[in-house]
């Protein structure tokens, strides 16, 4: 189909204009624009009429009913990805409700945690107050929990209580609007975690998987957040990685990975997505037994299906000169990020992408 060029759309973003997020989804754009061979028409005008209609480049998972108004139709629009519902881009999908009693979108989809419990950690997604003071009270029971909003990335906005009070103080913190649309989720915190990204891309008639080990680096606040990847990417789907030569742990990874992915492309109706990223954390416990954390997606399930870091911009650098006549190693290590476009303005979403 003959198009009328690639846009960024921004509407929804919190970032600054000019900060790293915004920057970085100018990059991909203007990359994939020549990778396409379309024409890099900048930011979207809703004032703009066009015969043809655009590539888009979102800031973030859209809903349905956006995609409609913008002549989105398939992963063939878009680098992105389209739920129905916004909570359905977020990492509350993961997990089961507290009870049946529990408060949770009318469009709840249960079937989902069912799928994939066996490839994430044990949790409970709310989207009340009440509900994640119960929830984390249970799960203090098993040691330290990890509070999580559910449409942060980047490690942003999470907490860690080791008692009742700790999760109090950080229960009370919420926002009452932002939990009862979005969610959080309540989880076990690990330590000492290696962090994969596992992820699926389409770029015209291209597909490409990759996997890669995640790296932190230090915010203006001194905070440790996501800092880029060191990725493998191959042209194909996931048995394409499966089919390769691969370490115990990195396999594990993939196969997580391709649970989840599977598993949102089954429960959730009318889900699309050209670009599927997901973080699955691996940790030893006590009992010496692997545990995991597969999320969606992560941009989100990146859906968590969003542009998130300095490794998709490069790899997009890339594409325009690259055949893929095999595998190719993208490093994108971040070093301590401070001053006016550090990593401050990130955000995230869940069937999406970003670091956990």
């Amino acid at each position: 189909m003959a198009r009328g060029g690639v846009v960024t759309y921004s509407v929804g973003a919190t970032g600054r204009p000019d900060g790293h997020e915004a920057s970085t989804r100018k990059e991909i754009a203007r990359r994939l624009a020549m990778f396409l061979g379309y024409a890099y028409e900048g930011e979207y005008d809703s004032l703009r009429r066009d015969a043809t209609p655009f590539y888009f480049v979102p800031a973030d998972t859209l809903t349905r009913e956006t995609a409609s108004r913008l002549g989105i139709r398939d992963e063939h629009d878009l680098y992105g990805g389209v739920v129905r519902h916004p909570f359905e881009a977020t990492k509350a999908i993961t997990h089961p409700l507290l009870d049946v009693a529990s408060y949770a979108p009318a469009c709840w989809c249960a079937e989902f945690p069912r799928r994939v419990a066996g490839v994430v950690l044990d949790g409970v997604s709310v989207f009340a107050k009440g509900d994640a003071l119960l929830a984390g009270r249970k799960l203090l029971e098993l040691g330290p929990v990890r509070i999580k909003p559910a449409n942060g990335i980047g490690g942003r906005g999470q907490s860690i209580a080791n008692n009742a009070s700790d999760l109090a103080r950080v229960v009370d913190a919420i926002d009452e609007a932002e939990i009862a649309r979005f969610g959080a989720v309540i989880e076990q915190n690990l330590v000492d975690v290696t962090t994969y990204s596992v992820g699926h891309v389409r770029a015209g008639d291209v597909v490409c998987t990759y996997y890669g080990t995640q790296h932190l680096t230090t915010n203006n606040r001194g905070v440790k957040i996501y800092g880029g990847s060191e990725l493998i990417v191959l042209q194909g789907d996931f048995d394409a990685l499966l089919a390769l030569t691969l370490p115990e742990g990195i396999r594990l990874a993939i196969e997580q990975a391709r649970t989840y992915d599977e598993a949102a492309t089954r429960c959730f109706d009318g889900f699309f997505a050209s670009r599927r990223n997901y973080d699955v954390v691996q940790a030893a416990r006590k009992s010496a037994h692997w545990k995991r954390f597969a999320p969606i997606p992560r941009c989100a399930r990146c859906v968590r299906v969003r542009v998130r870091s300095m490794a998709k911009r490069r790899c997009c650098r890339r594409m325009p000169r690259c055949t893929f006549p095999a595998t190719i190693r993208i490093s994108s290590r971040l070093q301590n990020m401070h001053g006016r476009n550090g990593h401050d303005d990130t955000r995230g979403a869940g069937l999406h992408s970003g670091r956990e």
